[in-house]
Formats: structure tokens, sequence, C-alpha cells
């Protein structure tokens, strides 16, 4: 009861001290932000990339790689095979992408992983949420 019994002035004070916290906040997470944006140099700091590399038969066709490339577990699920030109092949990965060599055989693909902290503090300052 002695919590009513306070002036106003005591509760301006206190409203006062706990919006200033909040804007601080706010602006901390605004200019960290800005800055990630400012300095990406080509690529986008709320996602990782993560590159791989992998062996398999060569001269396998887009229905052969598709299938094989199904059969594993450990891969990323594969949406399309698009031929680039005579000895490659574009693999398009859900959340990435890669390219088959058909003269040797190698598979270079690389997925984006997200950064949730990152992107949520990028969607806040592009004002998307």
């Amino acid at each position: 009861m002695r919590l009513l019994n306070k002036p106003f002035t005591y509760w301006l004070r206190v409203l006062h001290r706990d919006i200033g916290y909040f804007v601080t906040g706010i602006c901390l997470i605004y200019a960290l932000s800005g800055i990630l944006l400012n300095h990406m140099k080509e690529k986008d700091p709320a996602y990782r990339t993560e590159e791989q590399s992998l062996q398999l038969e060569k001269q396998l066709s887009q229905a052969e790689l598709t299938v094989y490339w199904q059969s594993q577990s450990n891969l990323p699920v594969i949406k399309k095979v698009m031929t680039l030109d005579e000895n490659h092949s574009r693999l398009l990965l859900e959340g990435g992408v890669g390219v088959y060599n058909h003269a040797t055989g190698w598979i270079d693909y690389e997925v984006y992983k997200k950064r949730p902290f990152i992107w949520w503090i990028n969607r806040f300052h592009y004002n998307k949420v």
C-alpha cells in the first residue's frame, strides 16, 4: 500500500528511467545491425556459408546424379539439376547451390545457414518486423 502513496514525480522518474533503458537497448541493436549491414563486403552477415566437396563417379547423367544425391541422408535436399556446359552441371539445393564436374566427378557445393539473432536485428533495421 505504501507504493500508492508515492508522489507523482516519483512515478515520472521511474517511468523515465525504464523507458530510457528500453530506448538505449533499441539504439544499441540498431547500431549493431547498421555496422553489420554497412560492412557486408558482398555477403549477407545474417547467413553463414558452409562449403563442402564430394567425390562421385565420373560422367554421371543428371538423372543418375539426382538418384545418387537423394539416396544420401546427410546431404541437403536437391531441387533441380541444370546443365552449365558440357563438363559441368549446376545443382540447386534447398538452402544452397553446387557444381558437378563431369570430367573429375567432384561436386563442390555450399549451403547457407541462418544466424537467427543477426538475421532478426537486420530485419529490425530494415523495418520488416
